[in-house]
């Protein structure tokens, strides 16, 4: 029987102490990192009277909010620590036979993760509009109106990638897993097609590469930051990968957690991409090793495909069948 209250305090305490050392850190980089910018522009802007660096200083302090850009490296922390390390320890199984729903567990989650998201930034554009406002000298230079798109696109873009690694990490087994293959599908598909670029030495598939790279999560989130109230469009894109996320959540079998992938259907397709990956890539490589050695760059070529490809085939065969021994 679960709990009729939607949020719960012992799980939310539980996330936020899961949390709570990496969102002191944050909060300490952001309370001397912004201030000690601020300080070093306007020494500038008092002191030098070269134009080109009255200039530079001019242009950088317009730009100093955009430090909170290092959030999103700590969305990424929080979601892998929120949800991959909680599978990888088997806390999910625990917390799942207490009588609390999975869209409790979720939300307190998200909950959580949004409320580490959201105050560093917050203190960092309040930091940043005190300092301005306290100081006379940047009232006639700081565009304030960019300080706020500035704010508003990194707190976007902190969101879709707090819950796009969450995605993976209902998909993999550890947070190491997450990380690394979400970081890969980040760029893909236009990450494949530039490998086989380079397999077979030529310029021709560049134009697909290019086509390919608008369709990666990273490109379309960056196309997004250049049109008008772009954080808008990120946030909405934000809000379908927390749906597709609690549906992988909702979705997952308890006695699956120890897998090295949660969902048997994604195993083809992660083992023939793995493996074409490899090959590729095992070409690649192994032809600029063997290049001084050997000059035929084709033979080169096959051998690093051969061993590129064993080495694709057997890893995630290997890993998965480990996984499920153990």
């Amino acid at each position: 029987m679960s709990n009729k209250l939607l949020f719960s305090k012992a799980l939310l305490k539980k996330d936020f102490k899961i949390l709570s050392a990496t969102f002191i850190f944050n909060i300490i980089l952001i309370i001397v990192s912004i201030p000690f910018q601020y300080s070093q522009a306007f020494y500038t802007i008092k002191n030098v009277t070269a134009p080109y660096e009255v200039y530079r200083t001019l242009t950088g302090i317009n730009n100093i909010l955009s430090y909170l850009y290092m959030n999103i490296v700590f969305a990424c922390i929080y979601a892998l620590k929120l949800f991959g390390h909680e599978k990888q320890t088997k806390a999910f199984e625990m917390i799942v036979s207490l009588p609390f729903s999975r869209m409790q567990i979720f939300i307190n989650k998200v909950v959580v993760g949004l409320f580490v998201l959201l105050v560093p930034s917050i203190l960092g554009y309040i930091i940043s509009y005190s300092i301005i406002l306290s100081e006379p000298i940047s009232r006639g230079i700081i565009d304030m109106s960019m300080n706020k798109y500035i704010f508003l696109n990194t707190l976007s873009m902190q969101l879709v990638v707090f819950f796009f690694y969450v995605i993976f990490c209902m998909i993999f087994s550890n947070s190491i897993s997450s990380f690394i293959f979400g970081s890969i599908c980040a760029f893909m598909p236009a990450g494949f097609s530039a490998v086989i670029e380079l397999f077979f030495n030529s310029n021709s598939t560049t134009n697909i590469t290019e086509f390919l790279f608008r369709f990666t999560p990273i490109s379309i989130v960056i196309s997004f930051a250049f049109v008008e109230y772009s954080y808008v469009y990120i946030i909405l894109l934000a809000v379908l990968f927390m749906i597709i996320s609690y549906l992988l959540f909702d979705m997952t079998k308890m006695e699956k957690l120890t897998e090295f992938l949660t969902f048997k259907c994604l195993e083809t397709p992660f083992r023939i991409i793995f493996f074409l990956g490899f090959a590729f890539l095992g070409g690649v490589v192994l032809s600029g090793i063997f290049s001084s050695f050997v000059s035929f760059e084709f033979l080169n070529k096959i051998i690093g495909f051969t061993v590129g490809g064993a080495l694709g085939y057997f890893i995630p065969k290997t890993i998965i069948t480990k996984s499920r021994i153990s």
